[in-house]
């Protein structure tokens, strides 16, 4: 996975804070690795560099692509059957999921040890 790849430097604080500290450690983060969340939102306030992953949905169909700060990655598989969602599914229609284990975990790990 990608916080193994990246090493000691990540800190995965999913389910174990509440929104001020969630809001306190991106403000100290150096870059942020997210989806459509009110963190990756809160992180575009900050400016700071965010990977955002999109599996089953895409950004431009919700229109909530980060933007306005100086560093973004998009990342996502170009599949035919992509989007298959407009908010995502807890389960691949197709039963492969190769939208979230097809992303190629390196260039979001290049991206985040910049």
């Amino acid at each position: 996975m990608v916080a193994a790849a990246v090493g000691n430097n990540v800190y995965n604080a999913c389910g174990a804070t509440s929104l001020d500290e969630s809001v306190f450690l991106v403000s100290k983060a150096v870059s942020i690795i997210g989806f459509d969340t009110g963190l990756t939102h809160i992180a575009e306030a900050f400016n700071k560099p965010i990977a955002s992953i999109w599996g089953s949905t895409v950004p431009e169909l919700l229109g909530v692509q980060p933007y306005k700060i100086d560093k973004v990655l998009i990342s996502g598989v170009d599949l035919s059957c992509r989007p298959c969602s407009k908010y995502g599914l807890a389960k691949c229609p197709r039963g492969h999921f190769k939208c979230m284990n097809e992303i190629d975990e390196k260039e979001i790990v290049d991206f985040c040890t910049e």
